[in-house]
């Protein structure tokens, strides 16, 4: 009975500090009001040479938009041909309209090539990009789609502003937007 007390009394103390630690690192968001997850190979498009299952490498989104206006998430896109091109970006806007939605961040590693076909350093860069959920993707005449990855090193964008980039259809892969 005595060690059955003292192991409440230790977990209690344990499960308290570990929740105010939460709370002071922000565990504690506001509640969840959108839902944004995107995974597969990029694009498939019949006027783009080679596109398809694996033309783009890979492409993994999940983001959320929290009640108090806040946005939180990860992109991957990796590009095919090796050597590590590619972005990892932290999202911090998440905005949905609909079955769309537009996420923008900062990327924290990548390299595209350059016009020599040298890789090129773009962490810091902003990044953008939207995506757009048209049910389960078991419909081929309208499958999930997904834009081109854009990234400027100049001023962040703003992803409320609702850019209007081309959609790619992404047949191999899933797009969720709640």
């Amino acid at each position: 009975m005595k060690n059955t007390t003292r192991s409440i009394i230790v977990a209690f103390c344990i499960g308290t500090t570990l929740l105010a630690a939460g709370t002071a690192t922000g565990w504690a968001q506001s509640p969840i009001v959108n839902f944004v997850h995107a995974g597969g190979s990029d694009i498939e498009d019949p006027d783009i040479p080679g596109s398809g299952p694996g033309f783009d490498k890979n492409y993994s989104l999940l983001a959320f938009k929290y009640a108090d206006g806040t946005g939180s998430g990860k992109l991957v896109d990796r590009y095919s041909g090796g050597g590590g091109l590619g972005l990892k970006a932290d999202i911090d806007c998440v905005h949905v309209v609909g079955n769309t939605a537009w996420v923008s961040g900062v990327v924290t590693q990548g390299q595209v090539p350059d016009l020599d076909g040298n890789p090129f350093d773009i962490a810091g860069f902003y990044v953008r990009t939207r995506v757009q959920d048209n049910g389960d993707n078991n419909d081929p005449a309208d499958p999930d789609k997904v834009a081109f990855t854009q990234f400027r090193s100049s001023a962040p964008f703003p992803c409320a502003n609702m850019f209007g980039s081309t959609f790619w259809d992404m047949p191999g892969g899933q797009v969720t937007v709640r």
